[in-house]
């Protein structure tokens, strides 16, 4: 609403008035956030929904219903979750009662490093109000009837000038830290930098290698709150407007993480939290297990391998893996990565030993064992097991073949 009101509790000299205008602004805050969600839900929905080819440079979107004071904090959100421009036009209050080709909606626009919002919008003026902004925000007003043409031209602007070399999922960070460094000091030492925002931007800081324990929901599943481990040290974290439905990670996957620090006080006590920004599979354990893969293939595909890579699984790796898999299936889990499954097992059970295992087991029927995606399995027992003998096994008997002594 008016901005008149926070004058007004900033000049005000009752305490009472004051009282009144501070509840007055929050019940507003309030009523702003459910609204932001509500308008986040619906766009959500319909981005996951577009096929992948209609957003690959920017998610331009439009409704009737959208409040144009919150399009702004939202088209912020979009472009967070999707690694892209979006723009956002609201025709709330344009219309006569009726939608009409010459109703002037209100657009907010965010962008990602590497396209220059600004230049876009220049290249698309013949089909705008009016337009302004700089090369990460800007805003824009345009009729109705232009919007789909505007859709086009804006893709086809950025797909020709920026496209060819911009990568979405790349973000950037400050410095790489080590377990010892992340400390409540450490973040309390980084607020004699603040304010924090446009121009001062908030220390983004990059944690590798860690170990994913916890990825719990908070708010309905509108955010996670995680707990992170790396040499013996754990530090809780969260990530706003993500459920953990939505991560590429699970617990207990080992994880490249981009946070900011923060300070979280509870109850008079002063905690460190790390403020998420990316969680993703750890890229030095995917280089590891795209390595173990080639050499598993090589052999699949009769290469030979000397005793001393220790490939070729005994009675006792067998009987630890069963033994596994069967506690995970009594506690009801059915899908397991792999790097867990290599966790578990300890060290003396490499991947591609493990791998070997694994296939024995569903070629004997052991366990049945589908990989929907590299390196996850479903996990289904029969109903019914008996003793099985392992030199039955094709597959081993021909990968002993293959070794050399």
């Amino acid at each position: 609403e008016s901005a008149a009101l926070a004058v007004k509790l900033f000049l005000s000299d009752d305490e009472e008035e004051a009282r009144e205008l501070a509840e007055a602004i929050s019940n507003m805050n309030l009523q702003r956030r459910a609204e932001e969600n509500r308008i986040m839900d619906q766009i959500y929905k319909k981005v996951d929904a577009m096929p992948a080819e209609d957003r690959q440079y920017v998610i331009v979107l439009e409704d009737d219903s959208w409040h144009r004071g919150v399009v702004g904090i939202v088209a912020s959100s979009v472009t967070e979750r999707y690694g892209l421009p979006s723009i956002l036009i609201s025709f709330d209050g344009a219309s006569r009662g009726f939608p009409a080709d010459d109703d002037v909606g209100s657009g907010s626009c965010r962008s990602v490093g590497g396209v220059n919002l600004a230049d876009a919008l220049n290249a698309c003026s013949d089909l705008l109000v009016r337009h302004g902004g700089h090369e990460m925000a800007a805003g824009l007003s345009i009729r109705r009837k232009d919007v789909p043409t505007f859709r086009v031209a804006v893709n086809d602007y950025v797909r020709t000038h920026f496209g060819e070399n911009r990568v979405t999922d790349a973000v950037e960070y400050d410095l790489e830290v080590t377990p010892s460094e992340l400390t409540l000091r450490t973040a309390q030492e980084l607020t004699k930098m603040e304010p924090f925002g446009q121009g001062n931007p908030d220390p983004v800081f990059l944690l590798s290698d860690a170990t994913l324990l916890e990825a719990s929901p908070l708010k309905e599943g509108k955010h996670t709150r995680f707990l992170f481990q790396k040499e013996n040290l754990q530090w809780t974290g969260i990530k706003f407007r993500c459920s953990p439905s939505g991560l590429p990670v699970a617990p207990f996957d080992k994880v490249d993480l981009l946070f900011s620090l923060s300070i979280n006080e509870f109850r008079g006590t002063s905690s460190l939290q790390l403020q998420v920004q990316e969680v993703r599979p750890a890229e030095s354990l995917a280089k590891a297990l795209s390595n173990e893969e080639k050499r598993y293939r090589e052999i699949l595909s009769g290469a030979r391998f000397s005793k001393a890579e220790d490939l070729l699984p005994d009675r006792e790796d067998f009987a630890l893996v069963y033994k596994i898999l069967r506690s995970l299936d009594r506690d009801g889990i059915s899908v397991v990565k792999l790097p867990r499954l290599l966790d578990l097992s300890g060290v003396g059970v490499g991947y591609v030993k493990l791998k070997v295992i694994l296939s024995v087991f569903d070629e004997l029927d052991l366990c049945h064992l589908t990989e929907p995606v590299p390196n996850t399995y479903l996990l289904e027992f029969p109903a019914s097991t008996e003793k099985t003998d392992l030199s039955k096994s094709e597959l081993l008997a021909r990968l002993s073949k293959q070794q050399d002594d």
